[in-house]
């Protein structure tokens, strides 16, 4: 193989590398995934999706973070894929996503909006006190696809966020796996402000549609916002978290904001 296409996305400001691997067929390639997701000396991403086959619904994706390791679910890049899989006629404005974390819904809003439905929010744990260097900290988590904690401060612009989200994310209290960090601010009732620290990228991001989620869905519970939610993400885009009340109380939550192509290019 000498030339591999690929399109480099954002959602939010999270970015993507996303290839169309039903022309590929690429495998086992987590060195490659680091290669290519190093900024400064590869292209330069918080991830990389394979959009694949499926025979349960209009195509199948693959997601890797930085690090080479494959995550379930990516709320930004799934949007992304939506967009890129609609780009190639692989399916209508409304489709249906195969991911790890199962079907996905999504919608193209119009020429840059995508929304998809996020998966049932599980294992809820709030109020929880942990102990981050030394000081008592109030510790929210929930998984949305993939795990997340939430913490709440008047103003997270002062919060060293690369000093306690090391020790956050690797909290004996999440398993092995760990969890992804996000710290948030609340602006009015419908507003939070938020920055998040990725597993897998190992750093903070410009946006994390899962985090994003999470974050709603907490602060919808502690009544200190009212839906539909408007996330101010580290890039300064807004994605927008919207509520469906459904049986037995269970949120269907959606996930919406913006996509663009910054570049294609040929991997040799």
């Amino acid at each position: 193989m000498n030339k591999i296409h690929f399109r480099k996305m954002s959602g939010a400001g999270n970015d993507f590398i996303l290839i169309d691997n039903r022309q590929y067929n690429l495998n086992n390639i987590e060195k490659l995934v680091r290669k290519w997701c190093q900024r400064r000396t590869g292209i330069g991403a918080d991830g990389l999706i394979l959009i694949e086959e499926s025979e349960k619904s209009d195509f199948a994706i693959s997601y890797f973070n930085a690090d080479g390791g494959e995550a379930a679910l990516c709320g930004n890049g799934t949007r992304c894929a939506a967009m890129e899989g609609y780009r190639l006629k692989l399916a209508n404005k409304k489709m249906q996503i195969q991911t790890k974390a199962g079907i996905i819904e999504c919608e193209i809003i119009d020429k840059e909006n995508v929304k998809i439905a996020m998966p049932i929010p599980t294992n809820l744990r709030l109020n929880l006190m942990v102990m981050i260097n030394q000081d008592k900290q109030i510790v929210n988590f929930v998984n949305i696809g993939v795990p997340h904690t939430i913490l709440f401060y008047d103003d997270i612009e002062k919060i060293p966020l690369l000093k306690i989200a090391p020790i956050l994310r690797h909290h004996s209290l999440w398993g092995d796996d760990g969890a992804n960090v996000n710290i948030a601010q609340i602006i009015n009732k419908q507003t939070i402000k938020i920055r998040t620290y990725e597993r897998g990228v190992e750093n903070e991001t410009l946006a994390c549609g899962t985090g994003a989620t999470a974050t709603a869905y907490i602060a919808n519970i502690l009544k200190l916002v009212t839906p539909p939610i408007y996330i101010k993400t580290a890039s300064n885009e807004t994605l927008t978290i919207h509520f469906l009340n459904e049986k037995e109380n269970i949120e269907k939550l959606y996930l919406e904001g913006p996509t663009k192509t910054i570049y294609e290019g040929i991997i040799r």
